[in-house]
């Protein structure tokens, strides 16, 4: 049984997902607020890609500091969440960073405060839209590690993969 956060990254671990992280040139200063491990009051997500699937999850457990309604997470954290979890989805299966172009968001049922959550991004398909280096993606808010959750959110999102010269541009390296 799945008690912790630690035992769900155990468990998807033992399911074939492997842990990653994109690497960011070390010149350049990383403290998103979403998946920083170095930003001390961002959220630090850790991502689980599958090469099988090519899907890409993630768990939290989110504190008051993140509430909209009371004991309620905030739909704008969990938009990040799910903003967030896309593009590195884009990058476990492209290697690139992918920015979002649209985001459409459909909130379901509540996401409790101080209980584990986990989320889902998959790519709808592996060709690029009409428009160059554009990839339609779902995300998914699911309210438990359990395997009887239920849908909380969900998020469909047009990324944009931008060419490597100008991501040298923006990182400024």
């Amino acid at each position: 049984m799945v008690k912790s956060e630690q035992d769900y990254f155990d468990s998807v671990i033992s399911q074939g997902y492997i842990e990653f992280f994109p690497e960011l040139p070390p010149e350049v200063d990383h403290d998103c607020f979403a998946c920083s491990p170095n930003n001390p009051i961002g959220l630090k997500m850790r991502f689980f890609g599958h090469s099988g699937t090519k899907d890409v999850i993630s768990c939290l457990k989110l504190n008051k500091n993140y509430c909209g309604f009371p004991n309620i997470s905030h739909g704008g954290i969990l938009t990040l969440i799910l903003d967030e979890l896309m593009s590195h989805t884009l990058f476990f299966n492209f290697k690139s960073y992918g920015f979002t172009k649209t985001i459409n968001i459909d909130f379901k049922r509540p996401v409790y405060l101080d209980r584990p959550f986990y989320v889902k991004s998959i790519l709808l398909d592996e060709q690029p839209l009409k428009e160059k280096n554009i990839y339609e993606l779902k995300a998914f808010v699911f309210n438990s590690y359990r395997k009887s959750q239920q849908v909380c959110a969900e998020a469909t999102g047009l990324l944009k993969i931008l060419p490597h010269e100008m991501m040298k541009e923006l990182l400024n390296i």
